[in-house]
């Protein structure tokens, strides 16, 4: 009789304690991405250097984020926005997202907006052209690095 009492005591509490409603937590995780890739125009590396150019465009920028936080694209130059060839400069200037940049330190473009991006941005450049009988022969280089990270 008691192992009786007992199992009922047993039973009745577990029904006391049934529930009516229960709840189940779903959970997906995307990791972030961010990525930045340079399609250079076969022109890039054949400035004709003799004569003036005005946003010719020398490649196409690929961005891709999906940071919760924005982005930022940071894009720098290796001789300071100016070809060089030994101690000889040509000044230019870099045109990115429409906006013409000062290379003389690195400039940054930042995107607040929270959303996924792909996107494709032009580059540019402008400069005056210079006879050829005035430049010193070689070749004029800069090396433009572009950067992204999330804000």
């Amino acid at each position: 009789m008691k192992s009786f009492i007992t199992v009922a005591l047993l039973t009745m509490s577990s029904l006391s304690f049934a529930a009516t409603s229960a709840t189940l937590q779903l959970k997906g995780t995307i990791l972030q991405a961010l990525d930045i890739s340079i399609v250079p125009e076969s022109v890039a590396t054949s400035l004709n250097l003799t004569q003036t150019a005005s946003n010719l465009k020398v490649a196409v920028i690929s961005e891709k984020s999906n940071s919760n936080t924005g982005y930022k694209v940071t894009v720098s130059s290796l001789n300071n926005g100016k070809l060089k060839n030994g101690s000889q400069l040509f000044p230019y200037t870099l045109g990115y997202n429409s906006q013409n940049l000062n290379l003389n330190s690195p400039q940054t473009q930042t995107y607040s907006t929270i959303q996924a991006y792909n996107v494709s941005k032009d580059v540019t450049i402008s400069y005056t052209g210079i006879a050829q009988d005035a430049l010193v022969a070689g070749d004029y280089v800069d090396t433009v690095t572009f950067t992204i990270a999330a804000n």
